[in-house]
Parts: C-alpha cells; structure tokens; sequence
C-alpha cells in the first residue's frame, strides 16, 4: 500500500462514520432492484446500462438512501469500462470508506501506476486542439480512456480528469504522464488563439482567470407598496443600469465578483412631477461556469435618491383627513384639496440591500482574455419602507474561464 492510500483510507472513514439520512421503504426497494439490474448488466457487460443504473442510485441517494460498497465498486467498472477512470478512482474512494478491501486497494494502486491527472481545455477560435499520444495503448480500457478524453475536448473545448501514461501533444504543447503522477498535483494546459498557456499546479495557487467585468442594459425597476400611508404609492419604470468590477476564477468552475454602478427608474405622470429613482450600488458574489453558460449571485448595497408623487392609500387617507382638517395626525395633508393629492410630491434618500441572480450565454470573443455575454439578471433592494424589485437586460464582458490555467 502506497503512502497515499492511508490518509485516504482515513478521509473516507471519517466520511463513512457521518450517518445519512433515513429513507423509506419505497426508496430501500427500489435500491435492491437497480442493484439487481446491475449485476444482471455487468455479467452481460452492458456497462452503458450499469452506468446508467449507478446514476439512478446517486439520485436515491439523495433521498436519504445511501450507496454501499457493492453499488460503488459496480459503479467504478461501468466507469473504468466506459473510459471515464477519473469517476473509476472517485467511486472506489468511496468503496474503500465502506470496506477495508485489498482488492479496490490494489486497483487503486494500478491507476497508481498506468494513469496521472490533468486537465486541458482551449478557448474559441483555436484552430488546432488535438490531444495525441505518441503510441496508443494496448489495453483497451486505456485507448477507450484516449478516446473520451478527446470526445469531450472536441464537445465541450475541455476535458479534466485521468489519462494513461505516455507521451502527449496537446495543440503542439508536449506533456508526458509517467507512472506515479496519480498521487501528484493536476498539470493544467490552457491553449488560447496565439499561445499555449500551462502551468502545474505545484507552484502554488493562482487565480485561473482574472479580468475587467462591465455590463450596459435596461432595467425595468418597481418601487413596491410601501409600509403607511405617509409614503408615495408603489411606481416603477424602465432606466439604464451599468455597472464595472473585477472578477477572478477561484478554479475550473467557480469565482468571485465586485462591482459597483449606477440604476435608474424614470416614469414621466400626468402631473408633470414624475417619478424617478437613482441609485450607486456595489455589488459582491460569485460565479459558476459551465461551458457558455455563466451564474452568478450576490449581495447589493444601494443608496441615492428617489422623487415621487401621490399619497399611498389616498382613498383611506381622504376619509380619516379630509381637507380643512384640525386634526393635529393630519397636518401633514389637510391644507391640500382631496382632488389635488394624487400629485402630492415626495423626495428623499434611499439606502436598500439586497440580492441578485444573473444567467449569462458567451456569444463573442474579445481578444484572448474577454468574451462578450447576454444576461438575465434580476434581483430586489430593500429598505424599511418598501422592496425594490427588478430586473435586466444587458450585454456583459467578462474575463475568458481558466484563462492562467
């Protein structure tokens, strides 16, 4: 047994100690029979099937059924068999936290020896991103594991998990995975239009992508019903909202944002009066990026200035302070005809926080570090009055994913 193995042997004990969640009976029946299908798949090597029966057990799994050492170690097989060896190590880690068993030891201990980590990935626009060996494997499970690696490259322009040893090129940067490099740290390889870009990641951590942020569309923003009748009515209207910052890749798929802006709302009213909002924001959160698709969710802290008209509940307010009213609560609005309020004018500071959700699709290339993006956001300020709902179209620039990597 390798030195690596015994703190992985803890690490999946402690994980095997937490105990899960209760399932019912239904969920427990249907564990035996997927388990049931599977075996009867595996003696066939319908491993498609088998992998597809693993999937549906993590599913139950969340219900609060969990997986044991059988589930997993038929998992590991679908997967080494389907070329994906870095689910194979995955899943016998987990088998190893259920079952102190030399056979899964050994198998690891093999990966050990035939395989290494990495992980590759190319921006638009690269013409030649071809992963290539220098000798392909005998083994078959080996060549299958070449082949999936190169499937995914050519889909989804990025591919992390294990590859046999041996000598590659990727896009004309060489590499070589010798026996040992399971238990070492992932070689990352990056290509961009003009330059390959790798690092391995034993030098230290390093932010995979760092760069501008800015993002320019129109916001349709409502200021809700209020709290009291001494506060102008809900309102809303279009505006402009834009907004500059900084974002960083804290890895393949995850970072972290600020920024700050600038949102409006301006609804021209029959009395001439208006109302508008104006806000500076500063906004902090982070990202998740799958592909073209980019999420993103953060906390927003607001203040500016508001200008309104009319009187919140006008009807009620009319019939407990009517015009001419001594009533000391009604000095407020009893010199102004009932007729005359609906253009009462309000204006005064606004200082809100809230949350925002944005969904963005990569649709351009700028240069070799940015791409240009459609977003959806659409979040909601509050104060101690009212809510500020709204929501945005907007064209964003953002730096490219795993651009350092």
């Amino acid at each position: 047994m390798t030195a690596r193995i015994l703190p992985l042997l803890i690490a999946c004990a402690l994980g095997a100690a937490t105990p899960p969640a209760l399932a019912g009976e239904v969920e427990a029946a249907k564990h035996v029979q997927i388990q049931e299908e599977m075996q009867s798949l595996a003696k066939r090597n319908a491993w498609t099937g088998v992998e597809r029966g693993f999937q549906e057990l993590e599913q139950l799994a969340l219900d609060g059924e969990p997986l044991g050492y059988e589930d997993y170690y038929l998992g590991a097989q679908a997967a080494q068999a389907l070329g994906n060896m870095g689910e194979c190590e995955s899943r016998l880690k987990l088998a190893l936290g259920l079952r102190d068993s030399p056979e899964v030891i050994s198998w690891l201990e093999n990966l050990d020896k035939n395989y290494g980590p990495v992980s590759l990935s190319f921006e638009r626009g690269v013409k030649q991103a071809e992963l290539e060996i220098a000798a392909m494997p005998f083994a078959p499970e080996q060549r299958k594991t070449i082949e999936v690696a190169q499937a995914r490259l050519a889909e989804d322009r990025r591919f992390e998990g294990l590859l046999p040893i041996g000598q590659y090129t990727f896009g004309g940067n060489e590499f070589t995975i010798v026996e040992g490099d399971l238990g070492e740290d992932l070689l990352k390889i990056h290509l961009t239009e003009d330059a390959v870009v790798s690092q391995d990641s034993s030098e230290g951590f390093r932010f995979t992508y760092v760069g501008p942020r800015a993002q320019l569309g129109a916001a349709y923003t409502v200021a809700g019903t209020p709290e009291g009748s001494q506060q102008p009515p809900s309102f809303g209207g279009l505006g402009a909202r834009l907004g500059a910052g900084l974002e960083v890749g804290l890895g393949i798929r995850f970072g972290a944002m600020v920024e700050v802006g600038y949102q409006n709302l301006i609804s021209p009213s029959d009395t001439g009066y208006g109302d508008s909002l104006h806000l500076g924001y500063g906004m902090l959160g982070g990202s998740y990026r799958v592909k073209d698709i980019w999420l993103g969710a953060g906390g927003i802290f607001a203040a500016g200035v508001s200008k309104a008209s009319g009187i919140n509940d006008v009807d009620s307010v009319n019939s407990d302070c009517p015009f001419g009213s001594t009533d000391e609560s009604c000095s407020w609005v009893a010199a102004i005809p009932e007729d005359d309020r609906g253009a009462y004018p309000w204006s005064g500071n606004v200082r809100p926080a809230g949350l925002q959700l944005s969904a963005s699709y990569a649709v351009i290339d700028i240069g070799d570090s940015l791409a240009g993006a459609i977003t959806l956001t659409g979040g909601a300020l509050f104060d101690p009055d009212r809510s500020y709902p709204w929501g945005q179209l907007a064209f964003t620039v953002a730096p490219v994913p795993t651009r350092s990597e």
